[in-house]
């Protein structure tokens, strides 16, 4: 014959429910909190993309309070130009059973850009899938200045044929803008100290060299002009500033430096050199003084040559004026 339970045991398992049926109400609570609270947005979609619920993030992501967003189509959120991204990303989603990722772009009232990644995977029941909405705006934004500046950091070496690179003298890795391996005629894959180094004229790498390690023994800044010299026996010139980056130990941690390409300047300075020996050449072998008047009838410039030395310097001493000029 079974023992019924006394008044003391049902209080005592009531007493038990009771406290159980708390502690579950406290954790619904907790978790209601932290799923309306969450610093992402929690979706429920069907195989249509008709959303079913809601956190509060993602109502603020959309820009619709709760009642709005109920039975709502999320592609009607969706920036026009994403619209079939998302809807391949739908059927994927319920195609395949496993958690998808895409990037979208939103269409808000108030017309302020706003980039999400979602990630998504179907239920169980294969009926709704489960989604997480991240907004990675500020990392769109910042990704897109970066690639812009880039742009036209590249536009700009590219125009002034001037290039950047940085080298780590610990590792001895090397990072090189593309206009620099444009001008050392280097692949990308041939941003190594060795690679570069093989492009220096002989005749001026030990002085390259040199440089180079009192930047990273001392951490000095430099410049320094050298050539080129490539395998089919052309040379160039280029122009190098070197600054180090120190610690607070004095211990070089980086070199950075721009070279540009300078062969045109220095061609043009040995043609004027050379134009200017060859008028020199001209000036002394004629016999007759050259001179060189300004508006007002002053000279210039003078060239006392082999007649005017042998027949008017003595005309000439002390008629100079403390500007330079000679009156006649």
């Amino acid at each position: 014959m079974k023992t019924q339970p006394n008044q003391h045991e049902l209080k005592h398992k009531l007493e038990e429910l009771r406290k159980s049926q708390d502690e579950l109400e406290k954790s619904r609570n907790l978790y209601a909190f932290l799923y309306d609270f969450a610093p992402v947005g929690y979706f429920t979609f069907d195989r249509n993309g008709v959303i079913h619920s809601a956190n509060q993030t993602a109502e603020r992501l959309l820009g619709r309070p709760h009642a709005k967003l109920n039975k709502e189509k999320f592609e009607r959120f969706v920036a026009s130009e994403d619209s079939f991204v998302f809807s391949n990303f739908l059927r994927t989603v319920f195609s395949s059973h496993e958690k998808e990722t895409c990037r979208l772009r939103l269409s808000r009232q108030d017309r302020q850009p706003l980039y999400i990644r979602i990630e998504a995977k179907v239920t169980e029941a294969g009926d709704e899938c489960l989604a997480v909405l991240v907004d990675i705006t500020e990392k769109k934004l910042a990704d897109q200045a970066l690639a812009e500046s880039e742009y036209n950091l590249s536009k700009a070496q590219e125009m002034t044929h001037l290039g950047s690179w940085r080298f780590d003298p610990v590792t001895g890795e090397v990072q090189a803008s593309n206009e620099l391996l444009k001008i050392l005629r280097l692949g990308h894959k041939e941003r190594t100290q060795e690679a570069f180094a093989s492009v220096v004229h002989p005749d001026d790498y030990e002085n390259v060299m040199l440089h180079l390690q009192l930047g990273i023994e001392q951490g000095k800044s430099y410049e320094i002009e050298h050539r080129l010299k490539f395998a089919d026996g052309r040379e160039r010139w280029v122009y190098s500033i070197v600054e180090p980056i120190i610690d607070s130990a004095g211990k070089v941690l980086k070199l950075y430096g721009t070279t540009q390409d300078i062969t045109a300047r220095k061609q043009a300075e040995t043609e004027l050199h050379d134009k200017t020996n060859e008028l020199q050449a001209i000036f002394d072998s004629i016999g007759d003084g050259i001179m060189v008047y300004d508006h007002e009838a002053h000279v210039r410039r003078f060239f006392i040559l082999r007649f005017l030395r042998s027949r008017k310097n003595a005309r000439l001493k002390g008629r100079c004026r403390g500007n330079g000029s000679i009156i006649l």
